[in-house]
């Protein structure tokens, strides 16, 4: 019995159209088979595919790996009064050929399981990953972090805290997940950002994000509490 799928049904998701642009009509492409090469916490996929080329001719049939991760979500914990970022230092495995070993700072993140939204996702991490209660969270953005051989969507928001509040280490035991709470100030945070400490692209993003719109956040912030 093989333990993988093969499907050779020619599956065409952008049929050509009658009165379509040429770079319209380009957009077309089949996946005409499918190889679950393993499967574990996540999986990695063979597909066969082809697509049309801007010159609207098809390009032969051709074989590209997958790794199917699924989607995720981070948080960017700040605090506008004392200018704190709160983020978590986690050991990461696939980090471990860092100079400062597989230990890294991170942004709170989880994974989106079917039927949950982005949103909610962050507030369970914030409250498993660092104790942390959100009331609401700032969207900032999706992205693709590397389109060309992982399906994951990362999808960042911000959440106002108090940092007082965060403190200490969290993590799930059964799933052997511990991180720990890290205070820095934002000017510490982005010096640890540039020096490489902190050199993963959902930090990279949302503390630029936030250096661009901090003083608007925190005048939101200030109006809210005169209005206390």
């Amino acid at each position: 019995m093989l333990d993988f799928l093969l499907d050779f049904r020619h599956l065409k998701l952008f049929p050509t159209v009658t009165g379509m642009t040429a770079m319209e009509t380009s957009k077309q492409y089949e996946i005409l088979a499918k190889h679950v090469l393993g499967r574990g916490f996540f999986r990695l996929t063979r597909y066969r595919i082809r697509y049309v080329k801007q010159d609207g001719r098809w390009t032969p049939p051709h074989d590209r790996e997958i790794f199917e991760r699924g989607d995720s979500a981070c948080v960017l914990l700040w605090d506008p009064q004392r200018d704190v970022v709160v983020l978590v230092e986690q050991f990461r495995l696939a980090a471990r050929g860092h100079a400062q070993g597989p230990w890294i700072l991170e942004l709170v993140a989880g994974m989106i399981e079917s039927g949950e939204s982005p949103d909610t996702v962050v507030k369970r991490e914030a409250h498993e990953e660092a104790g942390a209660i959100l009331d609401n969270v700032i969207p900032i953005g999706q992205y693709y972090p590397s389109p060309g051989g992982c399906d994951e969507r990362v999808w960042l928001f911000l959440a106002l805290v108090n940092s007082d509040d965060i403190d200490g280490v969290f993590g799930i035991p059964e799933e052997e997940e511990e991180t720990r709470v890290v205070k820095l100030s934002f000017d510490e945070a982005w010096h640890e950002m540039w020096s490489g400490r902190a050199n993963n692209a959902p930090v990279l993003i949302a503390m630029q994000w936030l250096a661009i719109h901090k003083e608007k956040y925190c005048q939101r912030f200030d109006s809210k509490a005169s209005r206390g």
